[in-house]
C-alpha cells in the first residue's frame, strides 16, 4: 500500500499542475463571455409584456458587460420584431442609427434614451394606472403581512413605481 504524507501530495499536485500547457490568449480573439444568459423572447408590441421583456432584456444586456454601448442598443433594437412594431424600428433607427457605411453605422443616442423612448411608445399605461388603483384600495389582512407585502411588491412592480415615490409612500 502506498502512503503519502501532506507534503508529498502537495510537491505531486503542484508538479502536474506545473506540467499542463497554459491556456493561449492570442491579440485578436476577445475572451468569451462566460456566462451563458438566455436571449429574451423578441417584444412584439404588446403592451402587457412590456414591462416582463424589459425586465429581461436589461438582465440579459447586463450579462454582456464587455460589449460597447453602440452594441448593446443594437442588440436591444434587435429583440424587437413583429408587425405591431417593425415600423417604430425602421422609423426610431432611421432617425438615430447613421454613417457613411451603414454596416459600421453608430447610434445618436444612449441606451437610457432608447430606454425612454421604448417607455413612451409601449408601457403599459393602463395597467399601470390598475395598479395604483389596487395599490390604494390594498388592505392587509390579519396574519397575512407576508402575503400582503409580496402583492404589494407587484403592484409597485406593475405600475412602474419606486418603492421611494412619494404616492407609494403615501399607500
Amino acid at each position: 500500500m502506498l502512503s503519502l504524507t501532506a507534503e508529498h501530495l502537495r510537491e505531486l499536485i503542484a508538479g502536474l499542475v506545473a506540467g499542463l500547457p497554459q491556456p493561449q490568449q492570442t491579440g485578436s480573439t476577445p475572451p468569451r463571455n462566460r456566462l451563458r444568459i438566455r436571449e429574451p423572447e423578441f417584444f412584439t408590441g404588446d403592451r402587457s409584456n412590456y414591462r416582463t421583456w424589459k425586465s429581461q432584456m436589461k438582465r440579459y444586456l447586463a450579462a454582456h458587460s464587455q460589449a460597447t454601448e453602440d452594441e448593446l442598443i443594437t442588440v436591444l433594437m434587435s429583440g424587437i420584431r413583429g408587425a405591431n412594431v417593425d415600423e417604430w424600428v425602421n422609423a426610431y433607427a432611421g432617425q438615430h442609427f447613421g454613417g457613411e457605411d451603414e454596416a459600421e453605422g453608430e447610434w445618436d443616442v444612449t441606451l437610457a434614451e432608447v430606454w425612454q423612448e421604448l417607455d413612451r411608445a409601449y408601457a403599459d399605461r393602463v395597467g399601470e394606472h390598475l395598479a395604483l388603483q389596487q395599490m390604494r384600495n390594498l388592505r392587509q389582512q390579519a396574519g397575512k403581512a407576508n402575503e400582503y407585502f409580496l402583492e404589494y411588491e407587484r403592484l409597485i412592480w406593475q405600475a412602474g413605481v419606486e418603492k421611494t415615490d412619494r404616492m407609494v409612500l403615501e399607500y
